[in-house]
């Protein structure tokens, strides 16, 4: 029986397993009965083996290749949801109120159990060891990270990582990718300026945390249109910006709150460096106080060529290359250590035009087969599985 054919025959356990999983949204690293789903259908299924040891509520199964071999893939899908309550209407919708897998992990996961089912019916045509993560914390504070730390490459040999991420925005039943950098670098960063207060009418009495704090967020902008080639990409982004507490009181204190993004390490150290040169200069400026905290959050998702190429190959006519993208995501660790792809799969169409992050984002769930096949498809090119 062909691949297609043998997929299509899952449809109705990927909906079911899909739709499960979306009543049950959980969040960060607190994906208690999430992981519990997940370890009931590895079982049922048949993986070789399932553990629970590297990070709370992250699991990492394995699928043994028919003859003993030291070779050996990893597959992933993050497994949280977000902080947002849901507006779909569905007969599925969530049951934890303020809760909703609105950037679709549900179908991340309902995918991998799709390939992971698919490999325990194919088992004896396995040439190398396949190893599934099934991480939490993606949309933060960050699972790939602790994963690694905790041993996941110590513990299981992986030659190389492949990940998937469902979107509506690209044309229908296509699958997106491209060779390099595909997502940024990102940081989050956090001004204090500290003055003093005095009445709105003596402003010389005082030092004013607003004024300063207004120099500054326009000096910001400088740093990219001045700084960055304009060829490349970078983004300084002020989100939030606190001051103040009566009309007629010179404001002794604001918080200054933001993203930074970039494709490039040195572009983004280079940020870094001139956002600690700005806030010492309009501290020496207007004679306040300028405190600067970067946290450091997700590398840039830097797809290996050769996988990328490959996934070009057997997704033929439906592949569309696409251009970077300033969102992040914490695969780019797992590629920090082996040759990775990250890839996109297209699952929006007319009757669902909302995309992740929207309370009311919803998707063709057929479409998950295609992330089925494509990782099907790309282990059967990578040699770790034979027809």
């Amino acid at each position: 029986m062909k691949i297609r054919e043998t997929i299509e025959k899952q449809l109705e356990e990927v909906k079911a397993n899909r739709r499960s999983l979306h009543k049950i949204p959980e969040i960060g690293l607190n994906t208690v009965k999430t992981a519990a789903y997940l370890r009931a259908k590895g079982i049922e299924y048949g993986v070789d083996s399932i553990d629970d040891t590297l990070i709370e509520n992250g699991l990492v199964m394995q699928i043994k290749a028919a003859v003993p071999t030291d070779k050996g893939i990893g597959l992933r899908s993050d497994i949280d949801a977000l902080p947002m309550g849901e507006k779909t209407g569905v007969s599925f919708q969530s049951e934890h109120e303020g809760c909703m897998h609105a950037c679709g992990h549900d179908g991340h996961m309902a995918a991998m159990l799709g390939t992971v089912q698919y490999l325990c019916e194919h088992r004896d045509q396995l040439t190398q060891n396949v190893t599934i993560v099934f991480q939490p914390g993606e949309e933060s504070p960050g699972g790939a990270k602790p994963m690694i730390e905790h041993g996941l490459f110590d513990k299981y040999k992986i030659d190389c990582m492949i990940g998937m991420h469902v979107v509506g925005d690209l044309p229908e039943g296509k699958i997106g990718c491209r060779p390099g950098p595909m997502m940024a670098r990102n940081g989050e960063f956090q001004f204090t300026v500290r003055g003093y207060a005095a009445h709105g009418a003596m402003p010389h009495d005082g030092k004013d945390a607003i004024v300063a704090a207004c120099s500054l967020v326009m000096n910001l902008q400088t740093i990219v249109s001045r700084n960055v080639n304009p060829l490349d990409s970078a983004v300084i982004t002020v989100g939030k910006l606190n001051a103040g507490e009566v009309r007629n009181v010179i404001a002794d204190k604001a918080e200054i709150i933001g993203t930074m993004r970039s494709f490039s390490d040195a572009n983004y150290e280079m940020m870094k460096q001139r956002m600690h040169a700005v806030a010492e200069a309009i501290a020496q400026m207007f004679n306040v106080e300028v405190e600067l905290v970067i946290d450091d959050f997700y590398a840039v998702v830097n797809n290996d060529e050769k996988l990328t190429s490959m996934l070009a190959e057997v997704v033929g006519e439906d592949y569309v290359e696409i251009a970077p993208r300033m969102i992040a995501e914490d695969f780019s660790f797992y590629q920090q250590i082996v040759p990775g792809l990250f890839y996109y799969t297209s699952v929006g169409d007319a009757d669902h035009p909302y995309q992740i992050h929207d309370s009311r984002f919803m998707y063709r769930e057929e479409y998950l087969l295609n992330a089925i096949e494509t990782n099907v498809r790309l282990m059967e090119k990578l040699g770790v599985l034979c027809g």
